[in-house]
């Protein structure tokens, strides 16, 4: 396996803020537009059982809201596909959303980034990048989760999906929560 690469399929979820568009890429053990009943296709699971793939989207997408600002809207999901890990990534299905945040945080969000990281098996890396994400202006490292981040976590470690990290290996671990001011988004939004 290639060091970091997203085959052999993965989910970019793409979301607006209140200060613009953002993607997040969601790696996935392989996909099979034979699988599923909803017409997007599926997995088989870490138990290798049939996962539906937007059954999969809906799980996650219904404890991530919770940390999205109120502002901001996910607009839909691209499921992509690799050949190969050097393959070039081609778009199987398009899920279109509307699913507005939740969040309850009243804190900055401008030019925030939250990142989770666990573990796989193989003792690679998953990690779980959300930005312009309501913060409670607490910069600190956090290693307890709060509930509603423990759902999101609990939903991308769960054997029941098809997760997986870059490594092509199943998340298993919560190792720690970081949250900054994204430099790049910053300057985008000529805050610095």
């Amino acid at each position: 396996m290639v060091a970091n690469s997203l085959y052999p399929a993965f989910i970019q979820v793409q979301y607006e803020s209140a200060y613009g568009p953002h993607r997040m890429t969601l790696p996935t053990a392989a996909w099979s537009a034979a699988m599923g009943s909803a017409g997007y296709g599926g997995y088989l699971n870490w138990l290798e059982a049939e996962v539906d793939a937007k059954m999969m989207i809906d799980d996650f997408f219904t404890v991530f809201k919770v940390a999205l600002a109120v502002t901001t809207h996910i607009t839909q999901a691209i499921i992509y596909t690799m050949s190969s890990p050097t393959a070039e990534p081609q778009p199987q299905r398009s899920y279109p959303v509307s699913i507005v945040g939740t969040s309850a945080i009243s804190g900055w969000d401008r030019g925030t980034q939250r990142t989770y990281s666990c573990r796989t098996e193989e003792f690679g890396r998953f990690k779980l990048t959300i930005l312009d994400a309501p913060v409670d202006n607490d910069f600190a490292k956090v290693y307890t989760l709060l509930s509603w981040e423990q759902d999101i976590i609990d939903v991308l470690l769960s054997s029941d999906y098809a997760w997986s990290g870059r490594d092509g290996a199943k998340p298993t671990t919560f190792i720690s929560e970081a949250v900054c001011l994204n430099k790049r988004l910053r300057r985008a939004y000529r805050i610095l």
